[in-house]
């Protein structure tokens, strides 16, 4: 009984959250097509992602050989001032992300370091890292 009960909640739960996120996927199509440029496209995307919850989301544009941050959400320990524009030959996540064409996660800001030694190298800028 009880069992039944629990099974019964849980899925529940799962229905409600598959509304949620159709509704969610909905209203970022609707803002994606009404976008007219290219920074638009980025700053809805961002926005979209905003809704997941994440620390810190960014949208780069591949402009042959350089990544040019195009719209940013949330807030990240390093100084991504310094990344506005990279060189896809950079060993950080962005640019690994770029070249591979896989998503980059780092759960710690260890996990960032110990991956990707250039960024604690230069304290988190890229000015020495841009080459």
């Amino acid at each position: 009984m009880a069992a039944d009960a629990f099974a019964r909640v849980e899925l529940i739960e799962h229905e409600r959250a598959a509304r949620q996120r159709a509704e969610m996927l909905e209203h970022h199509a609707a803002r994606l097509a009404a976008a007219a440029s290219i920074e638009e496209v980025a700053r809805a995307t961002v926005d979209g992602l905003a809704q997941l919850r994440p620390r810190w989301a960014a949208v780069w544009r591949l402009e042959g050989t350089t990544l040019t941050l195009l719209a940013e959400h949330g807030r990240t320990d390093v100084d991504t001032a310094s990344y506005r524009t990279v060189s896809i030959d950079a060993e950080i996540p962005v640019t690994e992300a770029a070249r591979l064409g896989v998503i980059v996660s780092c759960g710690t800001r260890n996990e960032l370091f110990l991956r990707y030694p250039a960024v604690m190298r230069h304290g988190g800028t890229a000015s020495s890292v841009q080459s």
